[in-house]
């Protein structure tokens, strides 16, 4: 089994999609996502 675990992005898109490339079984993200809310819809489907 193969966990992938990140955090603290702060709505860089193009580390993101780097890490969903990244083969695993699951992956968690732990931390921020977005700087204060801003930006976190740029990084949904």
């Amino acid at each position: 089994m193969k966990l992938l675990i990140f955090s603290d992005i702060h709505g860089d898109k193009a580390a993101l999609e780097k890490l969903m490339a990244t083969e695993a079984d699951y992956y968690f993200a732990d931390g921020d996502l977005a700087n204060w809310g801003r930006g976190i819809e740029q990084l949904g489907p």
